[in-house]
Parts: C-alpha cells; sequence; structure tokens
C-alpha cells in the first residue's frame, strides 16, 4: 500500500507538471541534437517561444554553454562586478535587437568568507557581438520548491546546500541512484538531468536536480525543471515535488 500510495503522488505531481507547462508552452523546433547559438538576425521571431519571447534550451546533453557562447559570457563577465559567476546550465535565449541569453551560475561572493549561491544571470549580445550582464536573479532552491505550495512536501523550503559538483550524467552515486529509483514508475515526462543543484539533511536526505523534460504527448513540448527527490535512511527513494521552470520569472 505504501508503494501504491508513493506512485500515485508521483502520478499527480505529473498532471501538474502537464497542466501547469506542457499544456501551455508550445513546441520547440528540432535542434537536431545540438544548442549551437546561431548569428543574430535583428528583428526575427523564431518558432517554438515560450511566454515572454523565450525558447528554452532544448538539448539536455548541453547542460554547460552551448557552442559559440562561451566568448559571449566571458566578455559578458569583464564588465560584471557584483560576484563571482560560474556557469553551470544553460536555461534558453530570447531575440530581441540582439539577443538575451539566460545562464544558471554558481555565484560566489568576493569576501573574506565567500558565500556560494545560484544564481540566475541574463546577458544581453548585441548585433556587434558585444555582452553585458542585464540581470542577476537569485536561484533558491527552498523558494523554488515553494512554488507551487500544493505539491511542496513540509521541510523543503530552507537550509539548501548548493553542491560543488554539478556535472550530469555524472552525478554522484547518492544522488543518482535515488533519482534514478524515483523516476521508476513516473510517466507523461521523461527527465533528463542536466546539473544537480543541492541537497537538504533530513531523516535521509533531499536532492535538488535540473532537468529537461520533454512531455510523453502527440506533440511533444520541452520545458526545464527543478525534481525534487527523497532518499530514504532505508534505502527507498521518491519524488517531493518538481516545478517547471517560467524563464520570464527571471527576467
Amino acid at each position: 500500500m505504501k508503494k501504491l500510495a508513493v506512485l500515485l503522488a508521483a502520478a499527480l505531481l505529473v498532471v501538474g507538471c502537464l497542466t501547469a507547462c506542457g499544456g501551455t508552452q508550445p513546441e520547440q523546433p528540432e535542434q537536431g541534437g545540438s544548442s549551437v547559438v546561431e548569428p543574430i538576425r535583428s528583428g526575427v521571431v523564431e518558432p517554438g517561444m515560450v511566454a515572454g519571447g523565450w525558447t528554452v534550451n532544448s538539448d539536455e546533453t548541453k547542460a554547460f554553454l552551448p557552442e559559440g557562447f562561451e566568448e559571449v559570457f566571458n566578455k559578458a563577465l569583464e564588465g560584471y562586478a557584483g560576484m563571482g559567476l560560474e556557469p553551470v546550465a544553460y536555461l534558453g535565449s530570447q531575440v530581441v535587437a540582439g539577443r538575451n541569453h539566460m545562464v544558471l551560475c554558481k555565484g560566489t561572493t568576493v569576501a573574506a568568507e565567500p558565500i556560494t549561491e545560484l544564481k540566475v544571470a541574463v546577458i544581453y549580445q548585441d548585433l556587434e557581438d558585444n555582452a553585458e550582464i542585464t540581470k542577476v536573479t537569485d536561484f533558491n532552491l527552498g523558494a523554488i520548491a515553494e512554488m507551487d505550495s500544493s505539491k511542496t512536501e513540509a521541510g523543503l523550503a530552507g537550509g539548501w546546500n548548493v553542491t560543488d559538483t554539478f556535472g550530469a550524467p555524472n552525478m554522484p552515486v547518492e544522488v543518482q541512484e535515488p533519482f534514478d529509483k524515483a523516476m521508476e514508475g513516473l510517466t507523461g515526462v521523461n527527465y533528463q538531468p542536466m546539473a544537480f543543484l543541492g541537497s537538504q539533511v533530513v531523516a535521509g536526505a533531499n536532492y535538488a536536480v535540473l532537468c529537461h523534460g520533454t512531455t510523453v504527448t502527440a506533440e511533444p513540448t520541452n520545458n526545464i525543471y527543478v525534481v525534487y527527490v527523497y532518499a530514504g535512511l532505508d534505502g527507498t527513494a521518491s519524488v517531493n515535488n518538481i516545478v517547471c521552470l517560467n524563464l520570464t520569472d527571471f527576467s
């Protein structure tokens, strides 16, 4: 009965995510297995955009900076003195008079005792390839978990530790195993890890994993999610919450 209850709860989470994301965001265009940043074309409105004109990164294999964007990112950092920023995952882009890029970053304060946090940086690249950071927003794992409080398990709000091991699919074994176990029997969306973000010590542990998700529908849609997984001391694993990110919330 306990296993049935866990599976039922997971199914309800997926239905909520499909309602919140899959049913409102248009299908992403085929990328041919690549997230290469194409040359900027002023005034072009590309297909596959989400609300606010943001196009979600549709290639989960390019968790870090897409080909051709590293130089833009580094150029933008030259004029930014707020804190040290290191890329964790490329979230998406928006065509303007030039292009806006959104990158999830590891932010480290410049202080005697540095503090590490997750940040979302918006980078503007103009038509001459000049680049600057125009906005930096907190990406608090507890606050993200509460974006849909109806699905949030008690205790997810605070006490999160940002990891230093972001890479996926090579996540730490202690994260990968419960993630895989929690995904068993979960239907509606295929979740592929982009980055392991952080952990929270409870009676066991909670893990937050950034995922690329594709809906299992006649017309699949791509979205980016934060999946919260609970790993019990007895080896059990379950999904605590799944939050579909709306890039406009960070722009």
